[in-house]
């Protein structure tokens, strides 16, 4: 058992990194016939586009199933990607062992051991590192050098920057995804030529307050999540006022990120976003296996912080996969097709709560002989101080000593030392528009109407990405009320120190709330109006927490209630 590292940590290690890049190119440039099953393009192409069967599954001889296997707003969907990462993870890694065995003498020696210890890298898109960007560097250089077996120290198209289509591209329906040659992101335009506005995707990752709303969010949802459809699922009848959001949520946010919304060129014409944004065609671009390693630590995670809660849900399916139909029972034994065991059943979700045992890998925060909460304090609290860790993250890592939580005005704390806690809560049809959109929170109105300055703009708290399918698809979904939350409470608390506030109490956050909160829809370049979404509301949600006295406890909260005048009469607000 090995440990999947932060991919700034991996680079660290030059073997492992160099083998894990010169497999993830070879890999990449396998044939892309749409019954290659074993190459990159086959493994992708499970996820979404061109709709198929895999590993033996019976033809759609209807042609219904336009749909691939994924399964979101689903209790299955931090189980069925957990298995979909382990099975690239094995091809992956068989790549490796091929090209760890062309080097010669020594160095062949020491490229099997990196072979054998090499898993693949997440990235936690959750810390806010020193540099203030947290996208990968490595993602978004165009080349890289490496140590060949063949042709010794050279420099190759980078495999974490895009995947190159060959002939086959996704040979999906989409005119203008099939009309490109490589996966992008935040694209300058819609014609064949177009390439990754580089810029744009490195300042969706340095805007503070994003980093900021999702590092509480994961804080929040590990150590205030105590139900596991809750937290595995966007689909809203799992949340309750007591808490809105979900792994499947915060990560749907990242993909939107990573893509980039859809906007308005010069001339007014809608450019789509980059193949992240969208949910069939995400799983081409590199950066989505980065992503999903840590969706799946952070399920880990939740793991080890509810170890008698996993799995303890059910449900009815509430949209289709290629195998799932809306309405069949899902549960801890639905299978999770396509993937196979070594026996030729199907993987279940009972069957991979022990990663380690099952598929030999862990995470750096199980090493370190630091409790799990100790760990998420260290990376995602922010009223804690840093605490001493033998792990090394390079610029994420914490150092120190625990420190005590730091003083906080008394302007901040509810009559028993507890600190108040704001979020906006939202619920929206997730496929009312047939393609992905973000909302965005603000407090005080945004200063341009323009969509694409709405990142950027001071006033905005952040946005909740909506992923669903691409424009012009028409795709057949049923319709599905997803839920999340936005925390206010850090951005109400530079209110307050910057005097805009008295208090973080609700005899003044509320009126403040109701004058200021505001929302916006961002859908291919342009505004839409909350009205015309059935099902769309902004709510606004206050508790308090009682902060842990050391960094071994996590916060004690009360029990949330909505606060009803704050949205109400609003569009898109309460009713």
């Amino acid at each position: 058992v090995y440990p999947r590292l932060e991919i700034n940590e991996l680079q660290k290690n030059k073997d492992q990194f160099n083998l894990f890049i010169l497999a993830l190119q070879a890999w990449q440039d396998e044939s892309q016939d749409r019954h290659t099953s074993s190459s990159y393009y086959g493994v992708s192409k499970i996820h979404g586009v061109p709709f198929g069967p895999f590993n033996g599954d019976p033809e759609d001889l209807d042609n219904t199933n336009q749909h691939g296997y994924c399964t979101h707003n689903s209790i299955l969907f931090p189980t069925w990607h957990r298995v979909y990462l382990a099975m690239y993870e094995q091809q992956l890694l068989a790549r490796a062992f091929l090209i760890a065995n062309k080097f010669t003498g020594d160095k062949k020696t020491a490229m099997l051991t990196a072979a054998t210890q090499l898993r693949i890298p997440y990235w936690d898109w959750a810390a806010v590192p020193a540099n203030g960007n947290s996208l990968p560097d490595i993602s978004t250089y165009t080349k890289v050098n490496v140590t060949s077996p063949d042709f010794g120290p050279i420099s190759i198209d980078n495999p974490l920057y895009s995947f190159k289509f060959k002939h086959a591209k996704t040979d999906s329906t989409y005119g203008i995804f099939n009309d490109w040659n490589s996966t992008l992101r935040y694209p300058n335009n819609n014609l064949p030529g177009a390439s990754t506005r580089d810029k744009n995707l490195n300042a969706a990752f340095t805007v503070l307050d994003d980093q900021h709303g999702l590092q509480d969010q994961v804080y929040h949802l590990l150590t205030k999540c105590k139900d596991y459809g809750m937290f595995a699922t966007g689909d809203a009848v799992f949340s309750n006022e007591g808490y809105r959001s979900s792994l499947e949520v915060i990560h749907n946010t990242v993909h939107m990120r990573s893509g980039g919304d859809a906007w308005k060129d010069a001339s007014g014409n809608w450019v789509v976003g980059g193949h992240m944004t969208y949910l069939p065609l995400a799983s081409y671009d590199p950066l989505f296996w980065l992503h999903h390693a840590n969706v799946d630590r952070i399920f880990a995670l939740w793991q080890a912080m509810n170890p008698t809660l996993t799995f303890n849900a059910s449900q009815k399916a509430v949209d289709n996969t290629y195998t799932i139909k809306i309405n069949d029972p899902i549960d801890n034994t639905t299978n999770l097709t396509p993937f196979l065991k070594g026996d030729g059943q199907y993987w279940q979700p009972k069957d991979v709560a022990d990663y380690k045992a099952t598929f030999s890998y862990t995470y750096p925060e199980f090493l370190t002989g630091l409790t799990p909460i100790q760990q998420i304090n260290a990376l995602y609290s922010s009223s804690r101080g840093p605490v001493v860790t033998e792990r090394s993250l390079g610029s994420y890592a914490p150092a120190g000593k625990a420190a005590a939580p730091s003083a906080i005005d008394n302007a901040k704390l509810a009559a028993n030392g507890s600190e108040y806690q704001y979020s906006a809560d939202i619920q929206t049809p997730r496929f009312a528009l047939q393609s992905s959109y973000t909302v965005y929170i603000f407090l005080g109105e945004p200063a341009s109407e323009d969509p694409s300055t709405w990142s950027f703009d001071d006033n905005q708290v952040g946005p909740f990405g909506v992923l669903a399918g691409v424009p012009g698809s028409n795709m057949v979904m049923e319709e599905v009320i997803i839920s999340g939350s936005i925390p206010l409470t850090r951005k109400l608390q530079r209110k307050l120190e910057s005097g805009e506030l008295k208090s973080m109490a609700p005899t003044d956050v509320n009126p403040y709330l109701k004058a200021n909160l505001k929302w916006k829809i961002s859908w291919l370049g342009s505004c839409v109006d909350p009205t015309t979404l059935k099902g769309f509301i902004v709510s606004v949600a206050a508790s308090t927490a009682t902060l842990p006295a050391d960094d071994t406890e996590a916060p004690v909260y009360s029990p949330s209630h909505i606060i009803v005048d704050v949205t109400a009469g609003v569009a898109g607000g309460l009713n």
